[in-house]
């Protein structure tokens, strides 16, 4: 039996003056829990990849020995189980974050964004960017789309295209 903890989304409680948001790109929203416990799975371990609300499936399917559908966007996480010791040498280093537009009374514009360890970068159906050097700016509290390498914008583009094993 293996037991899997997480959430869909984190929640702003007066971090970048929002009260009561969620659905933002900034890793207080974006970033969430995601612990297993089972068979084979160290207690204490962690691992430092970029992982995916995506990956939960696959890594359900795997540890219950189900073959993974080639159709199925997101990885398997079971070989970071063991603080990466399994892990291939091939792994995501960019993941897409994206929400459609928010309603209520703080309506948001539609996003999507990608995400690197390092560096966040995010367009708006607005017209609005925002970028973030994560190494300098840590809590995204200085947007600077003018920073952004056009190769960040470029994986943007691509990953919101890609579907199954093209990603």
């Amino acid at each position: 039996t293996y037991v899997i903890f997480t959430s869909d989304n984190g929640f702003h409680m007066g971090l970048h003056r929002l009260v009561e948001a969620k659905g933002t790109p900034y890793l207080e929203s974006v970033e969430v829990p995601f612990v297993v416990r089972g068979p084979s799975v160290p207690e204490g371990g962690s691992f430092e990849q970029l992982a995916a609300n995506i990956d939960i499936a696959p890594t359900a399917l795997d540890l219950a020995g189900v073959k993974v559908p080639s159709w199925m966007d997101g990885r398997s996480l079971r070989p970071f189980f063991d603080g990466g010791n399994s892990a291939p040498d091939s792994w995501r280093t960019a993941v897409l974050i994206e929400n459609m537009d928010g309603a209520g009374e703080r309506p948001r514009p539609a996003y999507a964004g990608v995400r690197y360890q390092e560096e966040v970068y995010v367009e708006y159906a607005n017209g609005e960017k925002e970028y973030y050097d994560l190494t300098m700016d840590p809590y995204q509290l200085e947007n600077r789309p003018e920073d952004a390498p056009q190769a960040t914008k470029d994986m943007l583009g691509a990953l919101k295209d890609c579907a199954g094993d093209s990603c």
